[in-house]
C-alpha cells in the first residue's frame, strides 16, 4: 500500500525469514501466477489466498466482474501489442485505457475496483483474435498481514560492501533465511563463524538453513573460476 506514492508496505531489501517448508514449494510452472504467489506465500509464512483468484475467461474479449472491493489485476496468457481495458460502475467508466508492451505474457495493474464493477479486456493485437485472462483481487488487508507475517524476522545489515554482508538475526524457530540475493556458487555463507550449505529458490535466489536463536551471518563474495 501508498499513501501519497510512498511505499508503506514492502519487505526487507535484503533478507527475511520463512518458513523451513519453503523448500518444498517447487510449483512454478503453472500457468496461473496468482495461485504461484499465493502457494509461495503459504509456504513461506502460512498466510493464505493473498489473491483471492478469480475466473479464467477466453475467447475474442474477456468479461467479468469483481467480486469485492479490492485492488484488481489481469493476467494475460497471450503475446500481444496492446490490450485495451473498460471498467465500468453502473453506467460511469471509470478506466477506459490501452496497456501496451505486452510482448510477453503479465500482470497488469487495472487499480481499485468496487465490488460489481464490469471489467472487460479486449486484444488490440490484429494478429491476436483469442486471449486467456487470469483475474484476481487483492485487498490491502490481505496484503497488509501478508507483509507484517514475513517482516517478522528479517536481517539486521551491519556491515556491507560489493563483496561481503554481514549481519544480526533473531530466530524464534528453526527456518530459511530467504535473501533476495541471485544464487551463485561465489556465495560463501557463515553463520557464527561456521561456514554453512547454501541453496538456490526455484533455481533463482540464495537462501540457508538457520536454526533457532541469535546469529551473525556473514556473505562473502568471490568469483567462481572461469571454465575453459
Amino acid at each position: 500500500s501508498s499513501v501519497a506514492g510512498v511505499q508503506t508496505c514492502a519487505l526487507p531489501i535484503f533478507g527475511f525469514m520463512v518458513s523451513s517448508g519453503i523448500g518444498s514449494y517447487a510449483d512454478i510452472t503453472s500457468s496461473n501466477p496468482f495461485r504461484v504467489q499465493n502457494d509461495f506465500v503459504d509456504a513461506a509464512c502460512g498466510f493464505k489466498d493473498l489473491f483471492e483468484r478469480g475466473t479464467t475467461v477466453s475467447g475474442r474479449e474477456a468479461v467479468f466482474n469483481a467480486s469485492e472491493d479490492c485492488r484488481q489485476f489481469a493476467y494475460i496468457d497471450e503475446k500481444l501489442d496492446k490490450a485495451h481495458v473498460t471498467i465500468t460502475r453502473g453506467s460511469e467508466i471509470v478506466l477506459d485505457r490501452d496497456f501496451t508492451g505486452l510482448e510477453n505474457p503479465q500482470i497488469i495493474d487495472l487499480g481499485d475496483v468496487k465490488e460489481g464493477d464490469r471489467i472487460e479486456i479486449v486484444s488490440a493485437d490484429n494478429d491476436v483474435d483469442y486471449i486467456t485472462v487470469y483475474n484476481a483481487g487483492m485487498t490491502y488487508g490481505n496484503l497488509d498481514r501478508a507483509m507484517e507475517m514475513l517482516g517478522r524476522e528479517t536481517l539486521d545489515i551491519t556491515y556491507f560492501s560489493d563483496t561481503e554482508v554481514r549481519g544480526k538475526l533473531s530466530a524464534s524457530e528453526d527456518g530459511c533465511l530467504f535473501t533476495t540475493i541471485p544464487y551463485s556458487s561465489g556465495w560463501s555463507v557463515y553463520i557464527d563463524g561456521n561456514k554453512v550449505e547454501t541453496e538456490a529458490f526455484s533455481n533463482a535466489f540464495l537462501t540457508v538453513n538457520v536454526s533457532e536463536g541469535e546469529h551473525e551471518i556473514t556473505f562473502v563474495y568471490e568469483s567462481p573460476p572461469l571454465k575453459l
